[in-house]
């Protein structure tokens, strides 16, 4: 009986994602598990679920529309709190001619969610030149963000980027990011960081 719940809920959590990446709505009749949808809120994907559930034909109990529309007012309100505090820090950087290049989740976010709440993100990714990073973490410092190190031994001198910076206030993580992809990797001699190679690549993006 476990292991068929387990396969009805992957089934489940399957059918979802391939619908939001061809930019289709659910089948009415596709069953959702009770469990899914705690796990479905527990895991982030409870706004991708409510999008759903608002487009399409789907017949839900009350408590569960209420919890998935909780879910996605709790996203939307911590993705512009993100929104906001990334274009801070960036004129932060560009004031110091830092210029950095959003990457990652902030930028997936912006251009390939139909909603920018819908993709959870814990912090900022940018790319720096790395003649730029020193003062760049410097003009966050002053502003107010702070250097964390954590353990385990990771050297952020050589590191695809910076040690983590957070802002104690704004509950805003930063990494500033020197290259696209750890030395290790056999491409990254491949790919050198002159953002004027990109053309059209690099896009203007609204934060504000």
């Amino acid at each position: 009986m476990a292991n068929t719940k387990r396969h009805t809920q992957r089934s489940f959590f399957v059918e979802m994602l391939r619908a939001l990446g061809r930019n289709r709505l659910l089948p009415a009749e596709l069953q959702v598990p009770p469990k899914a949808i705690d796990d479905l809120t527990a895991s982030g994907l409870g706004p991708m679920f409510y999008r759903q559930l608002t487009q399409s034909n789907f017949a839900q109990r009350v408590d569960t529309q209420q919890k998935l529309q909780a879910a996605d007012m709790t996203a939307r309100v911590l993705a512009a709190e993100q929104f906001e505090n990334t274009a801070a820090a960036i004129r932060i950087l560009n004031d110091c001619d830092a210029r950095p290049v959003i990457l990652k989740g902030t930028s997936f976010a912006l251009r390939y969610y139909p909603e920018p709440h819908l993709r959870t993100m814990g912090d900022t990714d940018l790319l720096v030149r790395p003649e730029a990073i020193e003062k760049a973490e410097a003009a966050l410092l002053h502003h107010g963000y702070r250097k964390y190190q954590p353990t385990g031994g990771v050297d952020y001198a050589t590191h695809i980027h910076s040690a983590p910076l957070y802002h104690p206030d704004r509950k805003h993580w930063i990494e500033l990011h020197r290259a696209l992809m750890p030395v290790r990797f056999p491409t990254s001699a491949e790919v050198p960081l002159n953002l004027s190679n990109y053309g059209e690549l690099l896009q203007p993006t609204e934060l504000d």
